[in-house]
């Protein structure tokens, strides 16, 4: 019997896509998706917020000019926006000031972005990497502290360790992750639409 990679305490009668079929274009790829073991009450509560983490994700800069996401996300989103009035109230309260700095340091302007550190966000994320863990190691449910960060800088994501192992799930998603010897923690450099880059942290707690 498999357990559910979320909760670890009930049966994974269902699987979860990751990330979700929401992230895709229609109709799907043919491409090796990546499923994990989920209870019903995981697999609901973790839907309710993937359209909007979804939203905020190809309203980026690094993710708006993706092909995908102006052929067809950006549609879904505005109808998300005229069903869910909500979501659109969401996105716009997370939206903040940031500095625009040149290649050489030098302040340019300030543009609009979004802050992604949010619960909505966080939860997302942890259970992106509850799942990759278990994918790559069938690691099953493991308590765990996970934190990531947006990375902007290009140089960093090109001093990611060189050996690390990388999957790509078409040009919508794809990872790289060095796990520490003998140990599920773990670094991960995770990409949407080719230019959104995170950097996450998957470090097992005792139980």
């Amino acid at each position: 019997m498999e357990i559910c990679v979320y909760c670890g305490r009930h049966e994974g009668t269902t699987r979860d896509h990751v990330p979700p079929r929401c992230f895709f274009p229609t109709p799907m790829p043919n491409i090796n998706r990546i499923t994990v073991p989920c209870c019903d009450g995981c697999r609901i509560s973790g839907g309710k917020n993937e359209a909007l983490v979804r939203n905020i994700f190809i309203s980026t800069i690094e993710a708006e000019p993706h092909a995908v996401v102006q052929s067809q996300l950006a549609s879904k989103r505005t109808r998300s926006w005229e069903i869910d009035r909500t979501q659109f109230e969401a996105m716009l309260n997370a939206m903040v000031d940031v500095h625009l700095w040149s290649a050489a340091g030098r302040h340019l302007d300030w543009r609009p972005a979004f802050n992604l550190d949010r619960p909505v966000i966080n939860d997302f994320f942890d259970r992106i990497l509850r799942a990759l863990v278990h994918e790559e190691r069938e690691a099953g449910y493991v308590p765990s502290v996970t934190k990531w960060r947006l990375i902007r800088n290009p140089r960093i994501c090109a001093d990611f360790p060189a050996n690390a192992k990388a999957r790509f799930v078409g040009d919508t998603f794809s990872y790289h992750v060095a796990f520490v010897i003998g140990s599920l923690g773990s670094m991960w450099l995770i990409t949407f639409y080719e230019r959104l880059h995170v950097m996450a942290h998957f470090q097992p707690i005792a139980a």
